[in-house]
């Protein structure tokens, strides 16, 4: 057999393997074809910010329910950045070059195709989520073209989507994945991937995997944090702070701070004001004595640990209207707060004032000198 010959065998095996795997439109497997993505079978398939096409814009954020939720995001502690994701490239062509390596390709290229198409998931998602305030700001004559375009963006993103779950899933399946020195992290992004498509049942068990075939594994407290997060989102308060509390043995990190500062939020939702105060204190402090630590905290960590402490000042406030003294906040935020501390009083006093206490802004306004 010559050279040709050979490498259409090479070809046709590699085709086979991506087949059965569900890596080749049209062809069978646990995920459906391109075909099928124009069409999904239910919206708990798509991402939270994503519609099918012809589902309307999200409708305008409320201010107030957006204060009743943290703003800052796992993601943004892991310093995810979004990717151009580059159309022109095709990772297929890299892993169908390497395909006929033996076993050791399973898991590493799905795992790179799953990677580049992640990518172009969170690139499409971005610019769907953008296009979408454009349309919700653009004067009536100019909201049928944005809208169109949104619904093209958010095709891409349903598509690639569907397309980096399916490489994904291929690379968790593979024979010889215990054997891969990457094999935590597949499961961990793979099931970031499915929480995203609110796919939480299959997610959850990604990350149950993570934790017992992997006990050394670094990414321990990360797959612990993502089960609270699980939990979080559908609102079970209970059940999320004790899985917040399980990432507190692990050395100091930007996840243990988080998970500090998620067990606050768990607080201040079902109403327990003071033991979320006490929190978000705690995680002031220890921000700020993980800092202080510059031979142990990495620029990542440190970035992160510096977004923990802004957010988490602002959440005291939150707390602190509930049940702290308005004669003591300022020597309270005096303490926790450093140079923040006018800005705290600032939005204690407005806080103050939406709930009708208007004696208590006042009063912070004139120790404040206003």
């Amino acid at each position: 057999m010559g050279k040709r010959g050979a490498q259409r065998v090479r070809t046709m095996v590699c085709w086979a393997v991506a087949a059965s795997a569900g890596l080749v439109p049209g062809a069978s497997g646990a995920f459906r074809s391109n075909d099928d993505l124009a069409a999904p079978a239910s919206s708990s398939e798509l991402h939270a910010n994503q519609r099918p096409p012809g589902a309307g814009p999200l409708p305008a954020v409320d201010e107030e329910q957006a204060q009743s939720d943290p703003t800052l995001t796992l993601d943004q502690i892991n310093g995810y950045r979004l990717s151009s994701g580059d159309p022109a490239r095709s990772p297929e062509k890299r892993v169908m070059r390497v395909l006929a390596d033996g076993d050791r390709m399973k898991a590493d290229q799905f795992f790179y195709i799953g990677e580049a198409y992640a990518k172009r998931w969170s690139y499409y998602d971005h610019r769907e989520r953008t296009m979408n305030q454009k349309v919700l700001a653009a004067p009536p004559a100019e909201k049928p073209a944005l809208e169109q375009e949104r619904r093209t963006l958010a095709a891409q993103a349903q598509k690639w989507f569907f397309e980096a779950s399916k490489a994904y899933s291929a690379a968790t399946s593979a024979a010889k994945l215990s054997q891969y020195e990457r094999a935590d992290e597949v499961l961990v992004r793979f099931g970031s991937l499915l929480a995203a498509g609110k796919q939480d049942e299959q997610a959850r068990e990604l990350y149950l995997r993570v934790i017992k075939d992997y006990p050394k594994s670094e990414r321990i407290p990360e797959a612990h944090l993502l089960l609270a997060e699980l939990s979080f989102d559908r609102g079970d308060m209970d059940s999320a702070l004790g899985l917040y509390e399980k990432v507190e043995p692990f050395p100091p990190s930007r996840f243990y701070a988080f998970a500090v500062y998620k067990q606050g939020w768990c607080h201040l939702k079902s109403g327990r004001h003071n033991a979320a105060l006490e929190t978000f204190v705690k995680v002031v402090r220890i921000t700020q004595n993980t800092l202080r630590q510059a031979a142990v905290v990495t620029p990542l960590d440190r970035a992160a640990l510096h977004a923990l402490g802004k957010e988490s000042k602002k959440d005291i406030v939150k707390a602190y209207a509930y049940v702290g003294a308005p004669e003591k906040a300022r020597v309270f935020f005096d303490d926790i707060g450093g140079d923040d501390a006018p800005k705290m009083m600032r939005a204690l006093s407005a806080r103050y004032r939406r709930q009708g206490k208007l004696d208590a802004a006042k009063l912070l306004e004139e120790q404040s000198g206003r």
